[in-house]
């Protein structure tokens, strides 16, 4: 596939954007698209690459910069989740959770090619509020015993 997007290639294209036969917004698109990449954290480190590349010059570290591609790239990432959990009738933050387990396993090939089917996934989603009831009730009872032993204070 000669025309697939490469690293090399969307540079150039950034670099010389006002020249280039293709536009720079489809370039990085497909750029990312063809990474695999699907960990917002990972992207955001990719893109701040690709930036000192075309630049020359890095993005600080907590700068304003950074942050402001962090946002995005992590807004973009829970606006998914939002999508999934509404369609679901669930909450975007407990599926997430529920799923950080499978999707780091997947990041690192161990579930390579392994579809989890929507009754998983739903047991998933389901251990994560029972989890998180169990650890409510804890707190609940654990601040109930401190006020019995010490008063409101």
């Amino acid at each position: 596939m000669e025309n697939a997007m490469n690293r090399e290639r969307l540079i150039q294209i950034l670099k010389y954007w006002e020249t280039a036969d293709e536009d720079p917004e489809d370039a990085a698109y497909e750029y990312f698209e063809a990474t695999g990449l699907r960990n917002w954290v990972d992207i955001l480190y990719e893109a701040k690459e690709i930036y000192e590349e075309v630049y020359g010059e890095p993005i600080e570290e907590c700068s304003p910069e950074e942050a402001l591609l962090s946002g995005v790239a992590a807004q973009a990432s829970k606006g998914t989740w939002l999508t999934i959990a509404s369609a679901l009738g669930w909450d975007a933050h407990l599926l997430s959770v529920a799923l950080a387990g499978w999707q780091e396993a997947d990041e690192n090939g161990e579930y390579e090619k392994k579809i989890i089917t929507l009754e998983e996934l739903k047991a998933l989603y389901e251990e994560e509020i029972a989890y998180r009831k169990e650890m409510k009730a804890m707190y609940e009872k654990d601040r109930a015993r401190r006020e019995e032993l010490y008063g409101d204070h």
